[in-house]
């Protein structure tokens, strides 16, 4: 008995529990609670971005945001897929372009996959005006694209270059755009013109000096008589292939009307004061009556050539060029070649 009193049996430990169970357990349920309303406002933010009255208000900032260089009426549709505007104009100091009737069908969800991709772009009229004399154009520092850019199907019903002295309209015009920080890539362009109907195809790179390469060509049929069908020789064919870069771009063309043919051969510097750099001209049977009933018949073959230095200055003393015939000699002096052949055989 003595030793059960100095030995007194302990008592059995007991188990606490954690204060921190409650809040381990709650855990799974605020973050359940979370994403609940994470996708909530997702859902919410989508839908709001999908309304037509959004599309109008983003419209309506961006033609604020320009101080009156861009107006634009007429918006309805969808920022996820089609839009419609009546009319879009843009002013700058040397011209005014106005576009009507606008459709566009785009997905911008694919931009992380594809990119900017527009599988369709509809416009029923697009006029340039020039509002007078425009600066010299320059070479651009970059072509590069920000993103890429895809445009499966652009259309365009008619163009109209309106200026003082007159205009021109290009009417049906359609193509297809590809671009990227590498290069842009022009394809199955085609469009009908006052001198036929034109296709072309280029590619050009987005850096300097921006190679370029590319093939176009140009067919036109004289109006057939009424009742009968239009002649094989009025019809007029151009074929073009186009290579160097936007500091020299190199020409190669060929081809034929009314009977007479032709090859040519050219260099241009679209941003130097002489855009002509260099001709080689070869033109045969030439027939001066199967271009115009009213101009005289003759049957003539044609060679010229030019070579124009970068710093070739436009005078008199410095304008050899000569055209000779079998009757007579006679110098151009508002040509700006330095000394070459060129010589005008008479049949």
């Amino acid at each position: 008995m003595a030793d059960n009193k100095d030995n007194p049996t302990p008592d059995a430990p007991t188990t606490a529990t954690p204060a921190s169970a409650p809040a381990r357990r709650r855990w799974p349920r605020r973050v359940l609670i979370s994403l609940v309303v994470l996708v909530a406002l997702l859902a919410g933010a989508f839908w709001l971005l999908g309304r037509e009255s959004t599309l109008q208000q983003l419209v309506q900032r961006i033609s604020n945001a320009s101080g009156g260089q861009v107006s634009v009426t007429g918006v309805s549709g969808s920022l996820y897929h089609r839009m419609h505007i009546d009319r879009l104009v843009y002013r700058s100091k040397d011209s005014v372009i106005t576009a009507d009737n606008i459709d566009i069908n785009w997905s911008p969800l694919q931009y992380f996959s594809e990119g900017l991709s527009i599988s369709e772009l509809h416009v029923a009229a697009l006029t340039v005006r020039s509002l007078g004399p425009s600066e010299p154009a320059k070479m651009p520092a970059s072509l590069a694209a920000p993103f890429r850019l895809s445009l499966s199907d652009a259309r365009l019903d008619k163009l109209t270059l309106s200026s003082a002295t007159g205009s021109d309209v290009i009417e049906r015009l359609r193509f297809k755009l590809y671009g990227d920080k590498s290069s842009w890539h022009l394809e199955d362009a085609s469009a009908q013109t006052a001198f036929g109907n034109v296709k072309a195809d280029l590619t050009i790179g987005a850096d300097k000096p921006f190679a370029l390469q590319g093939k176009a060509s140009l067919a036109q049929a004289k109006a057939a008589p009424a009742g009968g069908a239009a002649s094989a020789g009025g019809n007029a064919q151009l074929s073009l292939e186009a290579g160097g870069n936007l500091a020299l771009i190199t020409l190669k063309a060929q081809g034929g009307a009314n009977g007479a043919s032709g090859n040519a051969n050219l260099a241009l510097a679209p941003f130097d004061p002489i855009i002509l750099r260099a001709l080689d001209l070869n033109a045969r049977d030439l027939d001066p009556a199967g271009f115009d009933p009213g101009w005289p018949q003759a049957k003539f073959s044609l060679k010229l050539s030019a070579a124009i230095a970068p710093d070739q200055k436009n005078s008199p003393a410095n304008s050899p060029c000569k055209t000779r015939t079998r009757r007579r000699h006679w110098t151009s002096k508002a040509c700006p070649c330095k000394p070459s052949a060129a010589s005008w055989q008479a049949r």
